[in-house]
């Protein structure tokens, strides 16, 4: 059986985002930069961003942004963890600078976030 061009670009794509989300989940708790996922993979920012587009319809920043604020704010309604083992779980230096992250993502300080557990 012979697959078409454009069904093995898919697939292989498809393949080059499940192994960058592999990777995100890996060093979740460093903190890397986009740069750092880019030499793991062995791939252009360009070439990352074609990809991420074509299958995610996201920026490769943005999908490695929303994939952390994701699990940073289930922590945040789902336990009662610490800031400071949050700061520790997702590599960041300081409470400050987790608070930052947060609330340019949601709009919310992690204490307003974890509140809305408390609201339902």
């Amino acid at each position: 059986m012979m697959i078409n061009g454009r069904d093995f670009w898919k697939k292989n794509d498809e393949e080059t985002i499940l192994a960058f989300k592999t990777l995100i989940e890996q060093y979740l708790h460093k903190h890397k930069r986009l740069d750092f996922y880019l030499s793991k993979l062995n791939i252009s920012k360009l070439e990352l961003e074609r990809i991420s587009a074509d299958v995610l319809g996201l920026s490769p920043a943005k999908f490695l942004r929303n994939f952390i604020v994701e699990r940073i704010k289930k922590d945040l309604t789902t336990t009662e963890i610490r800031m400071k083992t949050l700061c520790d779980k997702y590599g960041f230096a300081s409470a400050s600078t987790l608070t930052r992250f947060v609330k340019s993502s949601t709009g919310m300080t992690p204490s307003q976030y974890r509140a809305l557990k408390y609201e339902k």
